[in-house]
């Protein structure tokens, strides 16, 4: 099985290094690296999610193999996984056997785009700290605020031009991960999502933050490692064998705009 995961606002592919020797050896794992980041800092990055969804759709759809395949995203990564997956329903291509969602709140609510606004009038600084993962004071450093900043600043206008647009529920199980102590996502809106699919839906609660994930991931793919492997049974073909996670790719990636790297 494919894992194609969505990294939060300003982040790139290097976010998920940590999940190659933690997830099921069934997995093949992707990490979606956008322009303007990584080793992509020198293309501009992108501040539509329109076109960003429309890239990722087709990069992901240029690597069908007829495996099933889920996505992971954490805050922003989250909505671009879910506008992701109603992309490729509507180009009435395979879309994912599981959605896992983490740390925003439902995009019905367009919560998130209404809080972008207010936190960048009121306190960015805030912003930076409980949204983006950015401390303030490290952007004091030149250097650093130059590679941060641009796709950091791109990745916020894109909240802000995200209008939702009402469509069906997905036929997609979802599992939606969080904090019950989230500062940026209370709970009853984290656990909208359940609105987004006529599957079952779980909703995984951990203590911590907005990024509970970076303390507790063990804990989190514990959860996620069961959601994935009840989703490739329920769709995979059995005696199938997929790449473990932390072995060679079964072939190289196809060159395509914004391909997930392979982590």
């Amino acid at each position: 099985m494919r894992l194609y995961c969505f990294p939060c606002s300003g982040a790139g592919a290097s976010t998920y290094l940590g999940w190659v020797r933690r997830v099921a050896s069934f997995i093949d794992l992707y990490a979606i690296n956008l322009p303007g980041r990584e080793h992509r800092a020198a293309e501009a990055p992108l501040v539509d999610l329109d076109a960003v969804v429309d890239h990722l759709s087709e990069a992901i759809h240029a690597q069908e193999d007829s495996r099933p395949f889920a996505f992971f995203g954490h805050s922003m990564g989250a909505l671009l996984a879910f506008e992701t997956a109603r992309r490729l329903r509507k180009q009435r291509r395979p879309t994912p056997c599981l959605l896992a969602v983490s740390s925003v709140a439902a995009p019905q609510l367009e919560f998130m785009a209404q809080q972008t606004a207010q936190l960048l009038a009121k306190d960015p600084a805030r912003l930076l700290r409980n949204f983006c993962a950015v401390q303030p004071e490290v952007l004091a450093d030149p250097n650093v605020a130059s590679a941060a900043l641009p796709p950091l600043l791109a990745d916020l206008v894109l909240l802000l031009r995200h209008h939702y647009v009402p469509e069906a529920p997905l036929d997609i199980p979802l599992a939606i991960c969080g904090s019950d102590k989230d500062p940026m996502v209370p709970l009853d809106r984290l656990s909208a999502w359940k609105d987004q699919t006529v599957c079952e839906s779980s909703l995984h609660l951990y203590p911590g933050g907005h990024f509970y994930l970076n303390e507790l991931l063990p804990e989190l793919l514990s959860d996620l490692n069961a959601e994935f492997a009840t989703a490739y049974h329920a769709v995979g073909e059995p005696g199938v064998q997929a790449v473990d996670a932390d072995g060679p790719p079964a072939s190289p990636p196809a060159p395509a705009f914004a391909l997930p790297d392979r982590v």
